[in-house]
């Protein structure tokens, strides 16, 4: 009797563990739920895919120089009684810097002067009178014509005792003193323009190539923080004693912040390829010799391989199954698979 009761006890025993088992596995389709809902997303960070050139960007050192240096040489050679400026001065065309004495040539073109007046009223005279002959009219003409021609030459003897610049710019060298001998085959003055600044490079040969089909190259002057757009106003067609052919551009500098002297950056962009797919070269994943890149496609990670047709620092030209628009990722790429459900993210990190 006692036995029955005991065996009775277990098989009450078992049947509730039964119950409470079947009670806490849940049902299949209510599995498939939760496993959704717990499917890992992948935070990214996405840009578009854009088409477009590709541009390669060459940089060349150059250096800053004036656009225009001369020296000037007094036109005659005497005592230099007149000094106008100094060195770094700045001067307009056409003004004097400087004077050499010719008080003798004042006294000549005076004198030629008076030998004018006399031969016009020479001729005044031979005109009304009955008696004079065409020869002696014609020979009175001739005089006068002969005493214009030696007052030009004098008065230009005279001009030539003042010494002018022929174009403005600013004084860089004073060779002389007041009441100093001054020569005409030795520069009294260095004048030099820098608007428009000059910058001069030498560059290669593949360099020139790209040089030769432009108008126009940026210019950077690191010392200034500005850029500037310069035009190319020489290229040599030939090298010179360096191997490397000579650039020169320029550009208006009206306040001369750029001066002679500083080191210039120029920069030509070279087109690489044209209306092709680019993308951020940091989307692009290499694996076993061979690209990729993932699109983002109804909230999931897409995995496309691609072809590199020409790679930079920034952008990449790529040909594959893709098109202009596509949301490719740059940040999070290194952790997906194909098919992952990611989430957009701004400024995204990889996880």
């Amino acid at each position: 009797m006692k036995g029955k009761r005991m065996y009775a006890m277990l098989l009450a025993a078992a049947f509730a563990g039964t119950a409470v088992l079947s009670g806490c596995t849940p049902a299949p389709e209510e599995a498939t739920e939760q496993e959704q809902q717990e499917e890992r997303q992948t935070p990214v960070q996405v840009d578009k895919v854009k088409q477009g050139s590709l541009t390669l960007q060459n940089e060349m050192l150059g250096t800053a120089a004036p656009s225009t240096a001369v020296d000037v040489f007094p036109k005659m050679t005497g005592e230099l009684i007149q000094l106008d400026v100094k060195k770094g001065d700045k001067v307009k065309k056409g003004q004097r810097l400087g004077g050499v004495k010719g008080n003798d040539l004042r006294d000549q073109v005076e004198l030629d002067e008076y030998a004018l007046e006399i031969a016009q009223s020479n001729y005044k005279a031979l005109a009304r009178s009955e008696h004079t002959s065409d020869t002696e009219l014609d020979q009175a003409k001739i005089s006068i014509e002969q005493a214009k021609l030696r007052l030009r030459q004098s008065r230009t003897q005279l001009d030539n005792t003042s010494i002018t610049t022929p174009f403005a710019g600013e004084i860089v060298n004073v060779n002389g003193e007041l009441g100093g001998f001054v020569t005409t085959s030795s520069p009294l003055f260095s004048i030099i323009s820098t608007d428009p600044i000059k910058i001069t490079s030498q560059i290669s040969a593949s360099q020139m190539l790209i040089l030769q089909t432009k108008n126009e190259v940026e210019v950077e002057i690191p010392d200034l923080g500005e850029s500037y757009t310069a035009k190319i106003s020489y290229l040599s067609p030939q090298t010179g004693d360096s191997g490397f052919y000579t650039l020169e551009a320029k550009f208006a500098n009206p306040e001369e912040k750029v001066k002679p002297g500083m080191i210039a950056k120029l920069v030509v962009d070279q087109e690489r390829q044209k209306d092709a797919l680019l993308v951020p070269t940091e989307s692009i994943i290499e694996k076993m010799g061979q690209s990729y890149i993932f699109v983002v496609a109804d909230g999931r990670a897409v995995m496309k391989e691609i072809e590199v047709l020409e790679s930079q620092s920034v952008l990449s030209a790529i040909k594959g199954d893709v098109k202009a628009g596509d949301e490719v990722v740059t940040k999070g790429q290194m952790t997906l698979a194909d098919g992952n459900k990611v989430k957009l993210v701004e400024g995204a990190q990889k996880p």
